[in-house]
């Protein structure tokens, strides 16, 4: 049985967080100085995790959290990083770059609650868990793919002990 641990790490602050101002996809915002304390902080904690695959969402947020991460890792400071847009945050449409009360509201005047609502032009959640989902897939045949090969590989060319004399 094939088995992989899975790390997931939500981007830094951003200014907008802290503001609560909607970004989604279409508004790039940079970390805040605390965002890159954040992913500094992270770093330290994940410093000794050996890291097979890094993937991340291709906006700059998540670009700059997982440097910051990578930077404090003793193993995998070099490591390439495939971005994947199917790894970014839901797409709030016309709402983008509003405050998050504004959302409340148009959901409220939609008789709708926040979570649920889409805004014009925004992704529904089924939509988000679809992207989600295809991710975990292709993830998931990317490991199986990989554990195949060294299973082929140690069947081709047993492991055999090297002693040192």
């Amino acid at each position: 049985m094939t088995r992989f641990a899975l790390t997931v790490v939500r981007h830094g602050e951003t200014r907008l967080n802290k503001e609560k101002i909607l970004q989604g996809q279409g508004i790039d915002e940079p970390l805040s100085e605390t965002g890159f304390k954040q992913a500094a902080a992270a770093g330290i904690f994940l410093n000794n995790v050996k890291f097979t695959h890094v993937f991340s969402s291709d906006l700059m947020r998540t670009k700059q959290t997982v440097h910051g991460i990578l930077e404090k890792n003793k193993f995998c400071k070099d490591m390439t990083v495939k971005y994947d847009s199917r790894l970014r945050e839901r797409k709030y449409g016309v709402a983008e770059g509003s405050p998050l009360s504004e959302l409340r509201a148009m959901a409220k005047a939609a008789g709708q609650e926040c979570p649920v609502f889409t805004p014009p032009g925004g992704e529904t959640l089924d939509q988000v868990k679809m992207r989600g989902k295809d991710f975990f897939e292709f993830l998931c045949q990317l490991i199986l793919k990989e554990a195949e090969t060294s299973q082929h590989r140690e069947s081709i060319y047993p492991s055999v002990p090297h002693v040192a004399t």
